[in-house]
């Protein structure tokens, strides 16, 4: 049965790349993904070189996919069948996003990516938990912090369209009140998180995002904008410190 769904994790995985590189050029719907959220930009939304962290993503996935379909063979003891079945149901979920986003289902979409959520932060608390050592373990650990970490900001994004007006730029306070509490939200999570579980690459995934969210304030004319980028550099700030404060923890325990 392990063998199973180590072969099927490869298939739809292989499914979910070819779904995305369809969206990203404009195979679905005959529009790319970035051009849906050119349709509704919020103060939020990060500088489009940002979303490259997707290519991080996917080598990602393929590695930890990979991995557990050589230990489902060598090794079928260390095989991680929990993870495995999360990752599955994580791909299906991705692909059905891409097409209520590409089909302007914006609300539809919301709730997909929460379910997305929900369940990459299952596998997280599982990794995290994990008492085995190993490659797969700290694969597994990067590889769904990393992912965690960027579906946390696409979700904020993600309702953040929802709630603004298609191609609205009119933004006033409240818009600026929201963005500024999605922020703050963003950098009290990477900072629990590295505190809590040493989540690095969870941390660093949103400081990405921050630099990303500030790239895209800079420079604008608004008044408002100017104010998140500030908001943007603070948190970023503030993710790198404790990224750097519970990095030299670490060295000193595996010192003394």
């Amino acid at each position: 049965m392990n063998r199973l769904i180590a072969v099927a994790s490869l298939i739809i995985l292989a499914v979910t790349l070819v779904v995305n590189y369809m969206a990203g050029t404009g195979g679905i719907n005959d529009i790319g993904t970035g051009e849906v959220s050119g349709m509704y930009p919020t103060l939020f939304t990060p500088a489009g070189f940002t979303f490259a962290i997707w290519s991080v993503i996917y080598l990602l996935n393929i590695s930890f996919v990979i991995t557990n379909l050589v230990l489902v063979f060598r090794k079928p003891e260390r095989f991680q069948a929990p993870l495995v079945k999360l990752f599955i149901g994580i791909c299906i979920v991705n692909t059905a996003w891409i097409f209520a986003w590409h089909y302007d289902y914006i609300l539809v979409s919301v709730f997909i990516m929460l379910a997305i959520l929900v369940q990459l932060i299952t596998a997280f608390i599982i990794v995290q938990n994990s008492t085995v050592k190993g490659f797969e373990t700290a694969l597994a650990k990067i590889n769904f912090g990393v992912y965690l970490g960027w579906i946390s900001v696409a979700t904020i994004a993600n309702l953040s369209v929802q709630l603004s007006g298609k191609a609205n730029t009119d933004w006033g306070q409240p818009d600026l009140i929201w963005t500024w509490v999605v922020i703050a939200t963003a950098v009290v999570l990477a900072v629990f998180l590295l505190l809590r579980f040493k989540s690095f690459a969870y941390g660093l995934v949103i400081a990405w995002a921050l630099y990303g969210i500030f790239s895209a304030r800079t420079g604008q004319i608004s008044e408002l904008e100017f104010q998140v980028a500030d908001a943007a550099l603070l948190g970023l700030g503030l993710v790198l410190v404790t990224s750097g404060y519970v990095f030299t923890r670490k060295l000193l325990s595996l010192r003394s």
